[in-house]
């Protein structure tokens, strides 16, 4: 079988599904990693993390650690605002965490209105915390 860039991202959205799945069935988070697509065959990687119920996560604790390099508080860490530049007129948005590795876009927030993760600048997170205090 011939696999091409749009085969594998379907096969990812259907490991996705399977694997969340299994990982709520099993207590754990999973993700599908990267994939490599080559000649000779196709991989991807996969992360299973247990997590003590309770403890933070690795990206809640990035945050607590660096957040001061990116204008902010360890206190910021579950800060909730409203962004009006998002949507119809404002969303709610939490604070999770911190990727350290993705430079454009480091901060992780959550929202409980449409149940979904996002990863936003630090400037823009700032901003809104500033507006919201």
């Amino acid at each position: 079988m011939q696999f091409t860039k749009v085969k594998v991202k379907q096969l990812r959205v259907s490991l996705d599904a399977h694997l969340e799945s299994w990982a709520e069935e099993n207590g754990v988070t999973a993700k599908v990693g990267r994939a490599s697509i080559q000649a000779s065959g196709n991989s991807f990687e996969f992360k299973v993390e247990l997590v003590a119920e309770g403890a933070p996560t690795k990206e809640a604790e990035a945050f607590t650690q660096l957040a001061a390099g990116y204008g902010l508080s360890p206190d910021d860490l579950g800060r909730t605002f409203r962004y009006s530049g998002h949507r119809d007129g404002g969303q709610s948005f939490t604070i999770t965490g911190l990727n350290p590795r993705a430079p454009k876009r480091p901060i992780l927030v959550h929202s409980p209105d449409d149940d979904r993760e996002y990863v936003w600048p630090a400037e823009v997170v700032k901003q809104a915390l500033e507006v919201a205090s």
